[in-house]
């Protein structure tokens, strides 16, 4: 017999198995192109954007968390909230991603990378209660909040005008609702009325709960306290504001 039936058959466009790549452009370096912004304060925006970008990305992922696990008496109606959050969330990954690469940078894709950069405290593996889910929330806010705001800054000194008006006008507004919506929703209906319990009316925190709440959408500009000052007081706060409204029965202990 022929060696040559032995031989298989190789087509041409079969694409390979394996693929030897590199990068053409490494993470933290920005091309220089053809733009009215000096390079160095594109290079500046752009590590700025990629932190809020991966800190925006694991909020995202708490939102999903938070859904998918969420339980209690409200289950239905917040649930709404934090597929709504998460979707806009989505929607600001999109913008900054975007716009790091239009300012000539990479924008944070991977995984690994997003959880390196973040600040955000990783939650547990486990199901939450409803207060301690809320109050996590609003805390990763806090943190973006003060970091764009110090962006905002920054890209005003730069003479950035687009990343100064996508914090400014998109980013810091979202967050900034979220957290209402957040707010309003910080409470169950209450055990001590069944009424409430039955037609799904949602107790409202008072006046002086809602201003604990709200409390780090600060006055625009830098804060004078540290970051990290402000999140242990932000927390703090939160979780006295939580044990005070199960003591009163506004909330139902998990």
């Amino acid at each position: 017999m022929d060696q040559q039936e032995h031989t298989p058959a190789y087509h041409h466009d079969q694409p390979p198995s394996t693929v030897n790549s590199s990068e053409i452009q490494a993470f933290g370096e920005v091309r220089r192109l053809p733009l009215e912004l000096s390079f160095d304060a594109r290079l500046e925006s752009c590590q700025l954007l990629n932190a809020l970008l991966a800190d925006t990305i694991v909020l995202y992922y708490l939102y999903k968390k938070h859904y998918w696990q969420l339980h209690g008496a409200s289950f239905y109606e917040l649930r709404l909230v934090l597929e709504k959050h998460a979707t806009d969330q989505l929607a600001l990954i999109d913008g900054l991603a975007q716009h790091v690469q239009y300012l000539g940078g990479v924008a944070v894709a991977s995984p690994w990378q997003v959880v390196a950069l973040s600040r955000i405290e990783h939650p547990p593996t486990g199901l939450e209660s409803l207060p301690a889910a809320l109050t996590r929330l609003i805390a990763a806010h806090e943190l973006i909040v003060e970091a764009v705001q110090k962006a905002v800054v920054k890209a005003a000194q730069n003479g950035d005008s687009g990343t100064h008006a996508l914090l400014s006008e998109d980013v810091l507004p979202a967050h900034k609702q979220q957290v209402r919506h957040l707010a309003e929703h910080m409470v169950e209906t209450s055990p001590a009325h069944p009424t409430h319990r039955a037609i799904g009316i949602v107790i409202q925190p008072s006046k002086a709960e809602m201003e604990a709440l709200l409390a780090h959408t600060a006055p625009y500009g830098v804060p004078e306290e540290t970051s990290d000052q402000r999140h242990r007081r932000r927390v703090q706060s939160l979780g006295s504001l939580s044990n005070e409204m199960l003591a009163r029965g506004d909330i139902l202990p998990d």
